[in-house]
């Protein structure tokens, strides 16, 4: 009978070996195996075939990496360092032969070793990667024919009428029969071999990937494939299958390992940011990138150990956010595959963002959440000597020097905290307007935080509440009066900049935060730094500034303290409404005219 062939994507890696040295330089070769489409189990009529091997199924396996050989004696002893078959019947004493006598048990502890040695994912492979393996394309009784009378199966495997039947009753050295099409020796007969699996009476339920089927709790027997050199040929068939206890050993049972996708290690062969700029107005940048050996992801970090940074899919011009300041960044790259990750490379970017510079980052629903970058600076904090309607906790005025960073142009609004949150805090509640696009009231510091810690998991970004420091050098925008317009000793100017007490609060249909940016904005393009809602910061709230921090990082006592800072007055304020006023509040109160803006 000739040699059929069932459905398979071949590729130019086919059939390529890729050899990993074991200690003592012991070669362990692998062969790719590449990714098809396949019938499994038996095929109608066929001789000598059981039910276990019902019901003829489609399964669909990427390409993978399997070994050449079962394993033999000189690799398990290379990695092991025992001798399990030692004193034992029925064993060939050549190390180029099968190692026998190890139980499924000792072959997961073979696999985990070797990967600790190596940095390479080996382990068994599932039920339907060893069939496919050992199919090789074809579809037929076995890999080389149906061979009705036995006629051809001497030249490719070690059975019961070429070894046990005759003065070789054990494993003979791996490789000396002919081999299938994709290059693997010993698929049939030699030795049984252990694959991942639990065992199954037959197919029903089996999974269509390529994938290990696996019971949970773990069922009592696992799956042995491929005959040994005591089967008669009916066990040696490609759909041929048994199970036995995974702590059962015997001089006809072994196994081969399998690594999945690559075997070898990606490298970075070319990295560069924003294709070798020198400089850029903008934190997000493109990471350009070439790689070999197909890596699957990629970790980038302004850190060159990687701290916090996650692996993420691999492309080959990702983007990414580089942290706030205008100075040069390094950003460091690396790629991994299956078989382990590449040296980490470098580039370095100047970033230079200005005054202004404004980033949108769309929310769920796309509801864009505009940010305004606040350049680096030093800046007076406090009330200046002898300010109208000034507060001594607004004391004592001092430098503070901060690096840049975001910050809200606009106060939180309803519309975002229900795009992250879901929740409407607000509703029910009186002096609140039913606009999407006013700012969102009735949530607590606590709260704050809970949109943050949901905010930052949607985006993979870092956004927090402003430090108190930040806050008012946000506020100020160079500015050194008593409001960001001057220092308006009459309140004639604030109508234009603020919505305060007296023209908000303080008309009758008009008691509630408004719709944000309705006012004229400061110099850096933030709008109502004065006015409609008060703004939480991260800070502890200290009655004076003797002892605060002079580098714009949050004022922050351990344990922390009772209250927390909010800063610019609101709707139903009248002079709380200067750069320089700062009041506090519980950090689990909500109320009417209490809301946040973002920074990071």
């Amino acid at each position: 009978s000739g040699v059929s062939t069932d459905t398979i994507t071949l590729n130019e890696r086919a059939g390529t070996e890729e050899t990993v040295l074991l200690p003592g330089g012991v070669p362990l070769v692998m062969v790719w195996i590449p990714g098809g489409t396949f019938m499994m189990g038996r095929y109608p009529g066929e001789q000598d075939s059981g039910d276990s091997e019902d019901s003829l199924h489609q399964v669909t396996v990427p390409g993978f990496w399997m070994a050449k050989y079962e394993l033999t004696k000189r690799q398990w002893v290379a990695v092991m360092g025992t001798t399990p078959w030692s004193g034992e019947d029925c064993v060939l004493g050549d190390l180029d032969s099968p190692a026998v006598f190890v139980s499924w048990d000792d072959a997961k502890l073979f696999s985990a070793m070797l990967n600790g040695l190596t940095g390479k994912p080996f382990r068994l492979p599932s039920e339907s990667q060893w069939e496919y393996a050992c199919r090789a394309g074809t579809t037929t009784r076995f890999y080389w024919g149906d061979d009705p009378g036995g006629t051809v199966i001497n030249d490719y495997a070690w059975y019961y009428y070429n070894a046990f039947h005759v003065d070789e009753n054990y494993a003979h050295v791996v490789g000396l029969k002919l081999p299938n099409g994709f290059g693997l020796y010993d698929m049939s007969g030699n030795v049984r071999e252990w694959c991942a699996d639990d065992f199954h009476w037959d197919y029903s339920g089996a999974p269509t990937d390529g994938s290990a089927w696996v019971d949970s709790p773990r069922a009592s027997s696992r799956m042995l494939r491929g005959g040994g050199w005591g089967h008669y040929g009916n066990g040696c068939r490609s759909a041929g299958r048994d199970g036995c206890f995974p702590t059962v050993t015997a001089a006809s049972i072994g196994f081969r390992l399998v690594v999945a996708a690559d075997m070898t290690s990606p490298s970075v062969s070319s990295f560069a940011i924003d294709n070798n700029a020198a400089e850029t107005a903008s934190r997000t940048v493109r990471l350009n990138n070439a790689c070999t050996n197909n890596p699957t992801h990629y970790m980038a970090s302004e850190s060159s150990d990687f701290s916090g940074a996650l692996w993420l899919e691999y492309a080959t011009n990702p983007l990414f956010t580089l942290s706030s300041g205008n100075e040069v960044k390094t950003v460091y790259f690396k790629v991994k595959n299956d078989a382990g990750e590449s040296a980490a490379v470098s580039d370095t970017i100047t970033l230079n963002v200005s005054a202004g510079t404004e980033e949108t980052i769309l929310l769920p629903g796309r509801v864009p959440l505009v940010m305004v970058w606040i350049p680096d600076g030093t800046f007076l904090m406090g009330r200046y000597p002898g300010e109208q309607d000034s507060s001594d906790w607004e004391d004592s005025q001092h430098q503070v020097t901060l690096s840049g960073f975001w910050m809200g142009k606009y106060e939180l609004t309803k519309r975002q905290w229900v795009a992250v949150m879901g929740s409407t805090p607000w509703v029910g509640q009186s002096y609140v307007l039913n606009d999407l696009d006013s700012p969102a009231v009735y949530v607590s510091w606590d709260d704050a935080q809970a949109f943050i810690t949901a905010l930052n998991g949607l985006t993979g970004r870092t956004f927090r509440l402003p430090s108190e420091s930040e806050w008012e050098y946000a506020c100020r925008a160079g500015t050194t009066t008593r409001f960001y317009w001057g220092d308006d000793p009459g309140c004639t100017l604030i109508n234009d900049y603020a919505w305060w007490y007296y023209n908000a609060g303080d008309v009758a249909d008009q008691q509630y935060a408004h719709v944000v940016g309705s006012k004229l904005p400061n110099a850096w393009g933030l709008y109502d730094m004065s006015g409609n809602v008060w703004e939480w910061c991260e800070d502890d709230w200290h009655s004076s500034y003797t002892g605060a921090l002079a580098d714009g990082n949050p004022w922050v006592d351990s344990p922390r303290g009772l209250s927390r800072v909010f800063r610019g007055g609101s709707w139903i304020s009248d002079n709380n409404c200067r750069s320089a006023n700062r009041s506090y509040g519980s950090p689990d109160h909500a109320h009417i005219n209490f809301g946040f803006r973002l920074a990071w």
